[in-house]
């Protein structure tokens, strides 16, 4: 079983903000904007298995 998941949304810009999940295996950071697709953002980074934080 997965350890807990932890999910993190820091704004820091104008329309900008940090993404942040991580559970006691891996975790992930990535940029994310109003421009973007959020939400397929948010499901790829929830499957990526093993990639390293950026």
């Amino acid at each position: 079983m997965a350890g807990d998941l932890q999910f993190t949304w820091e704004l820091y810009s104008t329309g900008w903000a940090t993404c942040r999940s991580a559970d006691s295996f891996s975790e992930c950071k990535d940029a994310v904007s109003y421009c973007t697709d959020a939400l397929a953002d948010l499901l790829r980074q929830a499957t990526r298995r093993g990639a390293p934080a950026r």
